[in-house]
């Protein structure tokens, strides 16, 4: 199948790009940063790459027209962005609030209107959302994330169960404490990388960081034809971090 790929330079979006690429899928990248990009599709053997900003709607409807004539066809889709900036109710003023739509609820509901036509007419397509854990259990300093992460739940659970008789699949994918660059902002923002460590490799019941590569392994078997019957579903990849029950 073809796939592309949002904020695929680097991190989680890097790895499910690769994991995608490795299953079989024709993979096109996705991100901003134009050096960064030419540098992963050099790592994915001269992977497609798409130039843009999730946050900006003409980009969204570009990037699924490019995928779409690059590849000959779209049938997966995945959604991936960085996060807001750290902050408590206290020191987040109310602007924040409207930049963090445009950045985690907002791109995610435009790409589900702008994919689905092609995907119903193919009779085929897998739309997986990483997000994350914030998403289930409010993490401390991030109420930007824990706020609009939420809100995702109720958007794709009913979206899900509108297409899935067109072959449709939709589904969250909330990775947990990942050895990426973001991990390390949080962890500057915290005291440091050892600090940050101390306090949450404790709450990991395997108790360490999880690879990226982790997370694309589940995020390609989410976008596989074999997962047809999963959607609006929500899985965690998260080493057994989430104390809740789904």
């Amino acid at each position: 199948m073809n796939a592309v790929v949002c904020g695929s330079s680097r991190g989680i979006g890097f790895a499910v790009a690769q994991a995608l690429q490795k299953k079989g899928h024709r993979v096109a990248l996705f991100a901003r940063d134009g050096e960064c990009l030419k540098e992963a599709s050099k790592a994915l053997g001269g992977a497609p790459i798409i130039r843009g900003d999730i946050t900006i709607p003409a980009d969204r409807e570009r990037l699924i027209a490019e995928a779409f004539a690059i590849l000959g066809g779209l049938e997966i889709l995945v959604i991936n962005s960085g996060g807001p900036p750290a902050g408590t109710f206290q020191s987040t003023a109310l602007p924040l609030y409207d930049k963090a739509y445009e950045l985690l609820l907002k791109p995610v509901v435009h790409l589900h209107q702008v994919a689905t036509p092609i995907f119903m007419k193919a009779g085929l397509g897998r739309i997986l959302t990483i997000s994350s854990l914030a998403a289930r259990e409010p993490i401390p300093d991030l109420i930007l994330s824990n706020t609009f992460r939420a809100a995702l739940f109720g958007f794709v659970k009913t979206y899900a169960r509108e297409t899935a008789r067109h072959g449709i699949t939709s589904n969250i994918l909330l990775p947990g404490y990942v050895d990426t660059e973001r991990i390390r902002d949080l962890a500057e923002h915290r005291g440091g990388l050892e600090a940050f460590l101390a306090g949450v490799l404790p709450n990991i019941p395997v108790g360490r960081l999880l690879d990226p590569i982790e997370i694309g392994e589940a995020a390609a078997f989410l976008c596989s034809k074999e997962a047809s019957g999963i959607t609006g579903a929500t899985l965690a990849v998260d080493g057994g971090t989430l104390r809740g029950t789904p």
